[in-house]
């Protein structure tokens, strides 16, 4: 992950507990994000999940959405609802 992305993310100081907005589906390693959109992650756009937690290596917000499913998004695609 480069440290721009890095940096971006530390920024916004994500909690755990917090409702997030998949607003749009990522490019494979957009902007920094070192991962890549799964195709079963299209389901949860424009819905709301919580956010987990930040993985250290990718740099992606882990979120749980409401079926159970987990999936890590890189932080340009989330809407941060309760700020």
């Amino acid at each position: 992950m480069s440290l721009h992305y890095e940096a971006r993310t530390r920024a916004l100081n994500i909690k755990h507990g917090e409702r997030v907005l998949i607003k749009r589906k990522a490019e494979d390693e957009e902007d920094g994000w070192e991962n890549g959109w799964d195709d079963d992650m299209d389901i949860h756009i424009d819905t709301i999940g919580v956010a987990v937690d930040v993985h250290e290596g990718s740099g992606g917000v882990r979120v749980r959405h409401p079926n159970g499913e987990h999936w890590y998004y890189p932080f340009f695609v989330l809407d941060f609802i309760d700020r």
